[in-house]
């Protein structure tokens, strides 16, 4: 016997939160944003089974000669459906047993993920910092970017994170050109100037929600306003590091408004030597808005919840 659902009239903030299984706080919080059909469309593609994406690593080998020997081992590769630069591996890709992905001629990415790069738009031989760069997904794609005779300073906090960060780009991808440093990305042990950073902040992950189902029962409304105020001291600090006419993205795999034009705005007042730039012009049609920002919903895009602001230095 199932016990009943609450009457989605009577009560349907619960009868969602029962039906896609979400705690209350966070389906009031989408509802009140997005409007009740919607957020149900939101709160449904968290439960939908996420896609496996990877990025060719393109110092290694082309685009042909990875989705080839992708062929090999019985996968059948298809391009990221908003025209990001990944492809998506139906039936059960595990990265572990792959010889591509051991080899470092792969990594795992989410489309929306990768646009946050495509938003910096780092050019060859140029100098880029990633503030908080574990696991390094965006490290690989920056030193991608910036070869020949680019460098890429990759920071991490944790040193397990670090070391591992380390042994990700060294020794799988071998990108010898990223340099770990284990520090505090709101106190950078450098003094740059650099030409583009990069702040992929930590955040509440309410964007990734359907890759990491049990998190929804492990936050609460506080940890929003809590990562919110962690965020705003990293973004400061990047400030400092930038060269005249330089470029800063701040990105985070959440859509809460503390945590994204909340952070930002503060800081375009606070600091009037950046403007915000728009960023639609480094996207594909299907990600592209008329926000200056760029925005990825999981139940819009089928990818995850990612936000990315692109601000020049003067």
């Amino acid at each position: 016997e199932r016990a009943p659902f609450p009457d989605p009239e009577a009560d349907p903030i619960g009868h969602l939160a029962v039906v896609h299984s979400h705690p209350r706080w966070l389906v009031e919080r989408w509802v009140a944003r997005y409007g009740r059909d919607e957020g149900a469309r939101l709160l449904e593609a968290d439960n939908a089974e996420p896609s496996v994406t990877v990025r060719p690593n393109l110092l290694r080998a082309t685009t042909e000669e990875i989705l080839a020997a992708l062929r090999e081992e019985g996968l059948s590769p298809e391009p990221g459906p908003n025209g990001g630069p990944v492809f998506v591996l139906r039936g059960g890709f595990v990265a572990g047993r792959s010889r591509l992905f051991r080899e470092g001629l792969l990594s795992l990415q989410d489309e929306a993920e990768s646009m946050v790069v495509r938003i910096l738009d780092p050019k060859p031989g140029e100098s880029v910092l990633d503030l908080c760069a574990a696991p390094g997904g965006k490290s690989a794609q920056i030193a991608e970017a910036v070869s020949p005779g680019g460098r890429v300073f990759a920071l991490e906090r944790h040193l397990s994170r670090a070391r591992a960060l380390r042994q990700n780009m060294i020794g799988r991808l071998r990108l010898s050109l990223v340099h770990v440093t284990c520090a505090d990305g709101a106190r950078p042990p450098f003094r740059g100037p650099f030409d583009r950073v990069l702040v992929d902040a930590p955040c509440s992950g309410l964007g990734v929600l359907g890759r990491r189902a049990d998190a929804r029962w492990r936050k609460e409304v506080a940890t929003i306003g809590a990562m919110a105020a962690l965020q705003r001291p990293l973004i400061a600090s990047a400030a400092g590091l930038i060269r005249s006419g330089g470029t800063l993205v701040y990105s985070v795999c959440s859509l809460e408004p503390e945590e994204t034009t909340g952070v930002v705005e503060p800081f375009l007042r606070e600091h009037s030597q950046f403007t915000m730039d728009d960023a639609n012009r480094y996207l594909p049609p299907a990600f592209r808005s008329g926000e200056a920002a760029f925005r990825a919903a999981p139940h819009r895009h089928g990818t995850d919840g990612v936000y990315a602001a692109r601000l020049i230095r003067r």
